[in-house]
Parts: structure tokens; C-alpha cells; sequence
């Protein structure tokens, strides 16, 4: 089975009681699943950014570091 995982890049479901347990992927796989996740959460951020200025929320950065400062 690992060596199929490992050929064909698909994951593997594991089952228990005819429901998925586990999944199994090869590091190759789960390694390009993590950066997938990665940007979308970075697109994510941007995007609230964007909304934020969008928005006038936001403030010189001066500004901002004499207020944490305080």
C-alpha cells in the first residue's frame, strides 16, 4: 500500500467501521498540501488587509509605534 501512495502520489483512506480513520500521504504530497495551506492563509491575510484600507482602519506607522510605546 505504501509503495502505491508512494508511486501514485495519492493519499491512501484508511477506514474503521467503514469510516475514514486516517489518511495516509507521501512527505511529497503533505509537503505540497503545507505550502498550499500556507499561501492560502497568506492570501487571506492580504486580503483583510486590503479590506482594512479599503475600510480607512488603518494608521501612520509612527503613529502606530508611539502608541505601543505608551
Amino acid at each position: 500500500h505504501l509503495r502505491r501512495v508512494r508511486e501514485t502520489g495519492r493519499p491512501l483512506f484508511v477506514t474503521s467501521n467503514g469510516r475514514t480513520a486516517a489518511v495516509v500521504l507521501s512527505p511529497e504530497a503533505y509537503d505540497a498540501l503545507v505550502d498550499r495551506a500556507e499561501l492560502a492563509d497568506n492570501l487571506a491575510l492580504i486580503d483583510r488587509g486590503l479590506d482594512d484600507v479599503t475600510a480607512g482602519r488603518v494608521r501612520d506607522a509612527r503613529d502606530g509605534i508611539r502608541a505601543l510605546a505608551r
